[in-house]
This record gives structure tokens, C-alpha cells and sequence, in this order.
């Protein structure tokens, strides 16, 4: 069972890593909490629990009061142009 949850953790962490890539546009960071949630911050100093990534685009417009867009073509040129 523990190494179950170490790859589950592992797992879960590189999911982090990956949305913060996308998010670091729009000026949020992801953080796992307690293996089963998620904090998400702005650059303001405000956070919101996101319970599952299913909640994530939600929370994040919660947090922010407008609506994302992860298809929006500024996104998508700077994720070109910072992964080459």
C-alpha cells in the first residue's frame, strides 16, 4: 500500500507541475494539499480549495471573477513559445 500512495503522490505532483505551466499565464499557482485536494492561489494573496482538476477552470473563475478560456490563442502562443 505505500508505495500505491507514493505513486499516486508522484502522479498527482507531476499533474501539478503541468497545469502550472498553463496557469502561470494567467498569474495562478496550483499546490497539492493532503493528497486529495488542491490549493489554488492568485498573485494577490487569495486561495481557493479545488477539490478535483474537474473543479479547477471553475475555482480559477472564482478566484479571478472572469471567465478562462484554456483555448484562448494568447495562451496557446505563450505555451509555444516557452516550450519551443
Amino acid at each position: 500500500v505505500g508505495e500505491e500512495q507514493k505513486e499516486r503522490l508522484r502522479i498527482r505532483l507531476k499533474k501539478v507541475k503541468i497545469l502550472n505551466e498553463i496557469l502561470e499565464f494567467y498569474g495562478l499557482k496550483l499546490k497539492e494539499w493532503q493528497n486529495s485536494k488542491y490549493i489554488l492561489s492568485n498573485k494577490k494573496g487569495r486561495d481557493i480549495i479545488v477539490n478535483d482538476l474537474g473543479d479547477l477552470w471553475i475555482k480559477a473563475s472564482e478566484l479571478e471573477k472572469k471567465p478562462f478560456d484554456v483555448l484562448d490563442e494568447n495562451l496557446l502562443h505563450f505555451l509555444r513559445a516557452k516550450h519551443g
